[in-house]
C-alpha cells in the first residue's frame, strides 16, 4: 500500500494500485490505475505514474 499525506483538497488516503493502463517505453513510463480509502471510508479514484519501476506522483484524483 501506498498513502499519500493530507493536502488542502484531501485526507490521508492509502492506495491500492491497480491494473496497467499506459506505458510508454521511451519514457519508461507506466500509468496505473490506483484506488484509494482515507479513515472516514471515502473512497478514490485516481492514477499512479511510475517512471523507471519507481512511483513518482499519483494525480488525477476523484472522490467516489
Amino acid at each position: 500500500m501506498i498513502t499519500t499525506p493530507k493536502s488542502d483538497q484531501f485526507p490521508e488516503i492509502e492506495w491500492t494500485i491497480g491494473d496497467l493502463m499506459d506505458y510508454d517505453p521511451e519514457e519508461r513510463m507506466e500509468v496505473f490505475d490506483a484506488f484509494g480509502e482515507d479513515k472516514d471510508g471515502g473512497k478514490y479514484s485516481a492514477s499512479a505514474y511510475y517512471f523507471c519501476g519507481e512511483l513518482e506522483i499519483i494525480q488525477d484524483i476523484e472522490k467516489l
